[in-house]
């Protein structure tokens, strides 16, 4: 798992991949995932512990944003983010991808360069930036995604500390990321990502 992938699941408060939605292999591509709440450039990230992106925790993260051809975001620390192509950012790159699933709210996907699975997220724009929080499965199961479990869309892995939840669709993940976004879930502690603009 790279470096940035790490340093956001610690952010957001994800223990590994503890309570996370997860697939072997990315389910959002460049076919039905390409909304763009991100401007390319230089951003930071920082910890915050409430879904209003406000009482900021710890240190801020300088990073580079990135839009690649696929409509996918590269992002990379800015330290580490030399100016040429996307490819020479790969290794310690943070791959997000987006899906609209309602105004300025989008279930997000977060894959790292050398590992095919992926964690998913909810994403909201915010005056100042985007906040983004990881799908708790313990949070969204009981209510909203029972009928996909029953139907074998989503799999518990793991027991109630290390529950782990796969998911062989986008549908039950687009339910529970509007659960979220309507506030019927509770955010947990994410991180806020905003453009720097001076730069």
């Amino acid at each position: 798992m790279a470096r940035m992938v790490k340093v956001w699941l610690a952010s957001i408060g994800a223990l590994l991949l503890s309570a996370c939605f997860v697939s072997e292999a990315p389910l959002l591509t460049d076919k039905n995932a390409r909304s763009r709440p991100l401007k390319p450039g230089p951003h930071v990230f920082c910890p915050v512990d409430d879904p209003d992106g406000e009482n900021r925790q710890g240190d801020c993260e300088a990073v580079v944003v990135t839009r690649a051809d696929d409509a996918s975001y590269v992002v990379t620390p800015l330290e580490e983010a030399e100016p040429g192509s996307v490819e020479a950012q790969m290794p310690d790159a943070l791959i997000l991808r987006f899906r609209r699933v309602a105004r300025r709210g989008w279930l997000g996907q977060m894959t790292a360069t050398d590992d095919p699975e992926a964690i998913y997220v909810y994403a909201r724009g915010e005056k100042d930036g985007v906040f983004i929080t990881v799908l708790w499965c313990p949070d969204a199961l009981a209510e909203r995604v029972e009928p996909f479990v029953e139907a074998g869309a989503v799999t518990r892995r793991g027991g109630s500390i290390d529950l782990v939840c796969s998911v062989s669709g986008v549908e039950p993940l687009e339910a529970v990321a509007r659960a979220y976004h309507r506030r019927e879930v509770k955010a947990r502690n994410g991180v806020l990502l905003t453009r720097r603009t001076d730069r």
